[in-house]
Order: C-alpha cells, then sequence, then structure tokens
C-alpha cells in the first residue's frame, strides 16, 4: 500500500485460502485470512500503524482473527509482566517467601494461558468450517498424566494432508513447540523428533516439502551443525525433493555432503605428522588395504572412550593391511603430543593446531568428535561408521 492509501491487485487474482498481510512498511502492517468463500472483504482504518487502528466490517474470518488477536494481545501483555516479576526471584528461592511468590506467580501464568486457549476454542466451536478454526484448531493439544503420552498424540490434531495450513503458523508452530517440549537436547533427541515430524508430514508431497525447508533453515541457522547434516543426508540427498522446492543455498550444501557419501572418492590433504613430517593421505591409503580415517581429540570424552576399540582392531589387523590415520582438531601442541605418548597411538597422527578451522574438518564436513570414514586403497570412501561399535562390524568384514 502506498503512503498515500493506494493499492491495488493483479487482475483477476486467485488467493489460496491463508493468512496474508497488506503492509505500508515493515511496522506498519495488518494481517488477513483470505478464503475463497468470502467474496468481499470491507477493512476500515484509523491509524497510519494499520495493526493499531484496524475494524473489519465485512468478513466473518477476519473478525474472528481480530478478535483473537485482541484477547491475545491483553493476554501477552499480562504474561509479559508475570515474567518480568519471576526474573527477579533467584533460581531455585532462596526462602519460603520467594517459594510461594513464585508459585503464586506460575499459577497466575498457567490460568492466563489456559484462558486464552480457552476463549480461542470457544471461538473455534462456534465457527468450526472457517479457516480461522481449521488452522487454530492443531493449538490444541489433549493433556495426559504422562508427558510420554503427551509427545505421542502431539501431532494429534494436525492435518498433515491438508496443503492449505502452510499459509498459517499451524505447522511452523507445531514443529517449534514440538522441538522446544518434548527434544531431548542431543544428536539423537533431534534426530528422533525429525523423524517423527517429517513421518506425520508424509501425507502429503508438498507439506512435506513445506516442513523439510523449514527444518533445513532452521538447523541451518542455529545449529547443531551435524543435525543439518542428518538432514540433508537422510531427507534431501536420501529422499529427494523437487527442482524447484528447495533453495541453491541448500542445494549447494547437499551438494557437498553427498560428494562425502559412500561410493565416492575421499578428499585428499596432506598435513604435518608428530614428527613434523608432511604426510599425504593418499599416499598412506594406497599402501594399505583399508585405512580408518578418525577425527579426534585429545579433549573429547568420547573419543577417550573409542580409542581402546580402535587400538583393538588396529593391532588385530594391522599387519594384513589395516591402517589408521588419526587427524586431531587440538590446538595445543603439547596436550596433543602428551595424549599420544601417554596411550601409545603408533598409527599414523596428524594435526594442524586450527581446531574446527583446519582444512581437514572443512573439506570432511566434520561436526562432532570422534568422526569416522573407512576408505578403500583407491581412496573411495566404504562407509562412514555412525559409531565405533559400527566401524568394528564394517572393518571385520575385510579381514
Amino acid at each position: 500500500i502506498s503512503g498515500e492509501g493506494k493499492f491495488s491487485f493483479i487482475p483477476n487474482p486467485f488467493f489460496k485460502p491463508g493468512y496474508y498481510f497488506l503492509s505500508l512498511n515493515d511496522s506498519s502492517r495488518a494481517d488477513l485470512i483470505l478464503n475463497p468463500t468470502e467474496k468481499e472483504i470491507t477493512v476500515e482504518f484509523s491509524n497510519l500503524i494499520l495493526q493499531e487502528g484496524i475494524k473489519i466490517v465485512s468478513s466473518q474470518e477476519n473478525k474472528l482473527l481480530w478478535e483473537y488477536k485482541i484477547i491475545s494481545k491483553s493476554a501477552n501483555r499480562a504474561l509479559k509482566q508475570i515474567y518480568v516479576e519471576k526474573s527477579y526471584i533467584p533460581v531455585p528461592p532462596v526462602n519460603f517467601s520467594d517459594s510461594m511468590q513464585l508459585k503464586f506467580l506460575q499459577q497466575k501464568e498457567d490460568s492466563l494461558i489456559e484462558n486464552k486457549m480457552q476463549k480461542l476454542k470457544n471461538i473455534c466451536d462456534v465457527w468450526p468450517n472457517t479457516f480461522f478454526a481449521k488452522s487454530t484448531r492443531p493449538a490444541f493439544h489433549q493433556k495426559y498424566s504422562e508427558k510420554a503420552l503427551e509427545k505421542k498424540h502431539f501431532f494429534d490434531s494436525v492435518d498433515f494432508s491438508d496443503a492449505s495450513l502452510m499459509r498459517s503458523s499451524a505447522f511452523t508452530s507445531g514443529m517449534m513447540d514440538f522441538l522446544q517440549k518434548y527434544t531431548e537436547y542431543n544428536e539423537e533427541g533431534f534426530k528422533e523428533s525429525i523423524d517423527t515430524i517429517l513421518s506425520k508430514a508424509g501425507k502429503n508431497p508438498e507439506v512435506n516439502e513445506f516442513c523439510l525447508n523449514y527444518l533445513l533453515e532452521l538447523f541451518d541457522k542455529v545449529g547443531p551443525d551435524i543435525i543439518f547434516q542428518y538432514l540433508t543426508e537422510k531427507y534431501l540427498i536420501g529422499e529427494g525433493c523437487s527442482e524447484n522446492g528447495v533453495s541453491k543455498n541448500f542445494k549447494d550444501k547437499a551438494e557437498a555432503y553427498r560428494l562425502l557419501l559412500p561410493g565416492n572418492k575421499a578428499p585428499d590433504i596432506s598435513v604435518n605428522d608428530v614428527d613434523g613430517k608432511n604426510q599425504n593421505l593418499k599416499g598412506i591409503v594406497e599402501k594399505n588395504k583399508v585405512t580408518i580415517l578418525f577425527f579426534w581429540s585429545s579433549h573429547c570424552q568420547f573419543c577417550h572412550q573409542a580409542i581402546p576399540e580402535i587400538k583393538d582392531l588396529f593391532l588385530k589387523f594391522q599387519t594384513r593391511g589395516l591402517a589408521v590415520v588419526a587427524i586431531s582438531l587440538d590446538e595445543n601442541n603439547g596436550d596433543w603430543e602428551k595424549y599420544i605418548f601417554e596411550q601409545k597411538l603408533s598409527w599414523i597422527n596428524l594435526c594442524e593446531f586450527k581446531g574446527w578451522k583446519s582444512e581437514p574438518v572443512e573439506k570432511y564436513k566434520i561436526h562432532k568428535t570422534p568422526t569416522f570414514y573407512l576408505l578403500d586403497k583407491s581412496m573411495t570412501i566404504l562407509i562412514k561408521p555412525s559409531s565405533v561399535e559400527n566401524l568394528k562390524k564394517e572393518v571385520e568384514k575385510y579381514f
């Protein structure tokens, strides 16, 4: 909309059902629901800040939307004040008075949220066939006595077969709530939640692609990188997406990960060993039947747990053609050399002392330690084992 309030649509517009907005600028815009069943929407504005001076003259969809927005705005103001008051109370409370005040504020917060949701439910119950009701219904979750049951039934009210909900917050809010409330914040927890979401979204290819893009963007921005890699390898490379469904940025990143999948040639690198001698990976690999490429750090506890088992493998198959090239992410020469000496690591040890910024880390897209690759003598990646147990099983197949 221009500063004078003038605007026009393209001739014979066709808008799919969903949430849209009219905008004067980034800080002045008003949300609207467009639904083909409503042939006309009449809206009046009395303020250049559109959301502050909007009046819906005709359009049941938008009367419901802005009725709830007023309810929500009032509740959110009260909730904000509660959050401020709670911030002044030590956690955990240091005395009885603080404990009682925290309990009171929590009850007040729960009551406000429950009251807001009840008012939303009342609106939806009266107008069940509106797009507003359909798009907000996923916010209602049945309460269970156990969190595991709540998690299991979290998406029961979400219709993943309905592509029109992509033009609302039904899917995005649902995914974010599920990740925040029912996800263990570790690698396996994130993977489990992602698999659950995309399994549900699989009912509709368009919705599935929408949800995948949302998760790709989320984990690309906030990490952890290992989860973005998991999404890319399993759902973007593994399952595939339509040509126009994923941004070029994600396609480029997916290509980098694809080149590191089994069957491809491993990137060659040259790094100094513990004696200061430059070692070429390809030169090492071509002399052995199979080579374990092991990314680790002397400060990584998970690496400490894996190393004894890798040592057993190495000692068992060393004379039959197994090599181990251990590339450290250490930054301190002394720590690295001390650990190698103490643990008697007699395989080839390499390090650039640049931590996560080293060339091998970049070339092999390392996001965690330990990470393993198993290579044949032609530098072909045989497998990228997910654990040392998986590594042991794969190595033993070759001897």
